[in-house]
């Protein structure tokens, strides 16, 4: 890749890829290792790993180290949700009272899509609210996969749990249907008992007495059933 600019390009941001080539990964261990190095930095390092070892890898332009500070900052994101200007400078390898900066690379890392929040200038912090995944190292893809296996798993159990309780409602509602409606067929029967008790010439307090008995249990359903003592047509008391 000529002059190698793919480190400053203002939309290249993965570099997981470009690692694997062959002509690139015979960098490695040759007398071009710093090239190598330096794409390896982009990809799974931080600004503040280009300082500590700066013999390993290539003399990074303004545009480059920019870029690099943003990934920075992609990283620190990817652990914690709300980052102080303090530590960004740090990492960043900032002066702290040097804020209008700081902000200026956060805000050249929003418009570039790598993370997206909001900064909090009165209290001195920034929100994540979500952030470009980085490149994943090789031998970091075993644990990542164990943890997407037991992301799935958690999400089948819950989604098992939530199927067996839409069920379960739909049963207790079906069987509160059907309790209520057998209630209320309960109640036109001993209505139309009564009715032919009357036209029958039977005292209607002595017809009361005897159907209070069945109207206890009708009544002693349970009030999920929608059936009170304000449904009888008489006053449920003492005898």
């Amino acid at each position: 890749i000529e002059n190698w600019k793919v480190l400053s390009h203002k939309k290249v941001f993965v570099f997981g890829e470009i690692l694997e080539l062959l002509p690139i990964a015979s960098l490695k261990d040759s007398e071009f290792s710093s090239t190598y190095n330096s794409l390896e930095l982009f990809a799974y390092g931080t600004y503040s790993d280009y300082i500590a070892n700066k013999d390993q890898y290539l003399d990074l332009n303004e545009g480059q180290i920019l870029k690099l500070r943003q990934l920075s900052i992609v990283s620190l994101a990817e652990k914690n949700s709300i980052l102080h200007f303090g530590d960004l400078a740090n990492h960043l390898q900032l002066p702290i009272d040097q804020v209008r900066e700081l902000e200026d690379i956060i805000i050249d890392s929003i418009y570039s899509g790598l993370v997206s929040g909001k900064l909090d200038q009165k209290n001195r912090i920034f929100k994540v609210y979500d952030y470009m995944s980085r490149d994943v190292r090789p031998e970091e893809l075993p644990t990542l996969a164990s943890k997407l296996l037991e992301w799935q798993e958690s999400n089948a159990i819950a989604t098992n749990a939530l199927h067996h309780s839409s069920n379960f409602m739909k049963d207790q509602r079906e069987l509160w249907d059907s309790e209520q409606k057998d209630a209320q067929l309960q109640l036109e029967i001993q209505k139309k008992k009564w009715k032919e008790s009357l036209e029958a010439g039977y005292d209607p307090q002595d017809i009361a007495y005897s159907n209070r008995q069945s109207y206890k249990s009708i009544i002693s359903r349970p009030k999920s059933l929608g059936i009170t003592s304000s449904l009888l047509p008489f006053s449920y008391g003492k005898p």
